[in-house]
């Protein structure tokens, strides 16, 4: 009840990209941001309860692995601020999973020579040291060379009032190679015109994203196809964006 102190609990939140007060004023608990995967068998990045933590960050390297941001067409370590995979090292068989079992393909293609496990995930380190999750590779854009994450688009998308979910994929495009489209779904209160609709899309990405990341067409389906643990099939959605822009030549 109101007033009273916020008892212990065994639940803990760990997931990236979050709000912490946010979401300690919507739990009435402390929150502790984190990141991991089966991989790195405990959380790799976790931070000090208390502290105050930067929007989005999902923590600090915790104490037993190492982390560092790569640019993976270069090799070259990421500098501060830009985007890039991150790679994790630490104990094989503690800190890191011992080995993707009767799967040499597979361990030649996740690990460096000395150690390094390579992610897929898409992070960059802000200037205190926190790491920021950007997106998986395989949701990274490449349009004119540029880097987009299609995480960062869907939530500037989110803003305009009355969809109830979003998913940017690429396109293909004759000079750039590829350019971002938006799927959108319509919720309560959506604007029913979609042209109306997706102009309002198109004008908030470009008060708020670099031009190259602002998408270049919305389209409003139903539903979206999803893929394995109830996902969203991007590769789908890609096919399907490719099939629009080929109908409308």
């Amino acid at each position: 009840m109101a007033g009273q102190p916020i008892p212990e609990h065994p639940v803990r939140v760990g997931v990236f990209g979050l709000i912490v007060p946010e979401l300690e004023a919507w739990l009435g608990m402390r929150v502790v941001p984190a990141y991991g995967m089966t991989e790195t068998v405990i959380h790799a990045t976790n931070d000090v309860p208390g502290r105050t933590v930067p929007k989005g960050s999902m923590g600090r390297p915790t104490p037993g692995y190492e982390l560092i941001v790569v640019d993976k067409e270069t090799g070259e370590l990421c500098p501060e601020g830009q985007a890039g995979e991150l790679w994790v090292r630490g104990t094989r068989g503690i800190q890191l999973f011992l080995e993707y079992f009767d799967n040499p393909e597979a361990m030649a293609k996740s690990f460096t020579d000395d150690g390094w496990f390579k992610t897929g995930d898409i992070v960059r380190i802000t200037k205190g040291g926190n790491f920021v999750y950007s997106d998986r590779d395989g949701d990274l854009l490449k349009v004119g060379g540029e880097n987009v994450s299609a995480r960062e688009v869907e939530d500037v998308v989110r803003q305009v009032g009355g969809l109830a979910d979003v998913a940017v994929v690429a396109q293909s495009h004759p000079m750039l190679n590829e350019v971002a489209v938006a799927f959108v779904i319509r919720g309560p209160g959506a604007e029913p015109d979609d042209s109306v609709l997706e102009k309002a899309i198109i004008e908030r990405c470009a008060a708020n994203l670099a031009d190259f990341k602002v998408p270049r067409a919305v389209y409003v389906v139903d539903e979206f196809p999803k893929a394995t643990l109830d996902k969203v099939a991007k590769n789908q959605l890609r096919q399907m964006a490719n099939e629009r822009l080929e109908a409308s030549a």
